[in-house]
C-alpha cells in the first residue's frame, strides 16, 4: 500500500464516523483504527496519529467536524510531515476532506 492509498483507507474510516458525536470515545475509536492502520503497513519510519482535544476544539465540535492528524517521518533523518483529515456534516452535505499537499 502506498502512501496514496492510505490516505484513502483514511478517508474511507472517518467517513464511517459522519453523524457521530464527537466525543472522547470516537476520537480514541478513530485514532486507535488509523494506528492499526498505519502501523501495518510499515510505510513510514514514524508517525502519530492526534485526534483528541488539542485538534478537536469547541468550535470543531459545535460545527460537527471531526479533526486528524497524522504526523510521519519517510526516514530518521526527516523532520515530520503532517496530514490533516477533516470530516464534517452539514445540513447540505456530509463530506471528508484530507490535505495532499505532501503527494
Amino acid at each position: 500500500m502506498n502512501k496514496k492509498e492510505i490516505y484513502e483507507q483514511i478517508q474511507t474510516l472517518m467517513s464511517e464516523c459522519i453523524g457521530d458525536i464527537n466525543d472522547e470515545k470516537l476520537r480514541k475509536e478513530i485514532s486507535n483504527k488509523v494506528s492499526t492502520l498505519v502501523d501495518s503497513q510499515k510505510l513510514f519510519y514514524d508517525y502519530l496519529v492526534v485526534c483528541d482535544e488539542r485538534n478537536n476544539k469547541a468550535d470543531n465540535i459545535d460545527n460537527n467536524e471531526l479533526i486528524l492528524d497524522l504526523f510521519y517521518k519517510n526516514d530518521k533523518d526527516c523532520e515530520f510531515a503532517v496530514t490533516n483529515f477533516l470530516t464534517m456534516k452539514h445540513k447540505s452535505r456530509d463530506y471528508v476532506e484530507c490535505n495532499k499537499e505532501d503527494m
